[in-house]
């Protein structure tokens, strides 16, 4: 072999060490963010559909979540501004779905039907934060 093809090899060697060295810490994290961003999302769907009486049960069960992703640890910066970001988005869907059960108690109809709105406003964005975890990840 070659001088040219040697240093070629060395250096194909020690880019894909490289690869691997940073690449499955990214993938890792992504994915631990990722299991826990999709079980909430069962608690976020009930959140843009909340119907009269539930929205309590619903905060509560959203807290639990919001602790669950927030509780990931991550090392990757970008990784850690998403997860604030969607753990922001839980506390304004736990906000909202604790308003509308106020004013359900007190059978406050416009408060509820403003209490509702909010709460899909909230839940919405959802689809912006997850967007942006799946197009960072897809790219590790």
């Amino acid at each position: 072999m070659n001088r040219i093809a040697k240093r070629a090899v060395t250096v194909a060697a020690a880019l894909a060490l490289g690869v691997v060295a940073c690449g499955p810490g990214k993938i890792a994290q992504c994915n631990k963010l990722i299991e826990k961003v999709n079980a909430a999302g069962t608690a976020i769907q009930k959140a843009g559909n909340a119907s009269s009486g539930n929205a309590a049960e619903l905060a509560k069960s959203i807290d639990t979540t919001k602790g669950d992703v927030a509780g990931v640890e991550l090392k990757d910066p970008k990784l850690k501004g998403f997860q604030g970001d969607y753990v922001k988005m839980l506390e304004e869907v736990s906000g909202a779905a604790k308003a509308l059960q106020a004013a359900e108690d007190k059978k406050d109809q416009a408060a509820i039907l403003a209490g509702s709105a909010k709460l899909k406003t909230a839940a919405a964005q959802e689809t912006v934060v997850t967007t942006n975890i799946n197009t960072y990840c897809g790219g590790a």
